[in-house]
């Protein structure tokens, strides 16, 4: 489960998130993909979190070396 938008992931908790996501089928990971996006949106003019973005990031990540391997 990622931890809230407050405050920054910690270097393992980003590495375990993103452990955590490689281990889903991709179709899952896509949703989770969508999902991080989402919440990275600007909402009436207030920036996304830093756990948002960081999650956006290791969900990015995951798809990107996914992609790569093929």
């Amino acid at each position: 489960m990622p931890p809230s938008d407050d405050a920054p992931m910690g270097r393992e908790e980003a590495e375990r998130y993103q452990r955590d996501l490689s281990m889903l089928s991709r179709s899952h990971v896509e949703d989770a993909y969508r999902t991080a996006f989402s919440d990275c949106s600007l909402t009436n003019g207030k920036l996304p979190g830093p756990s948002a973005i960081q999650r956006f990031l290791c969900v990015w990540k995951v798809l990107w070396r996914w992609d790569r391997r093929s």
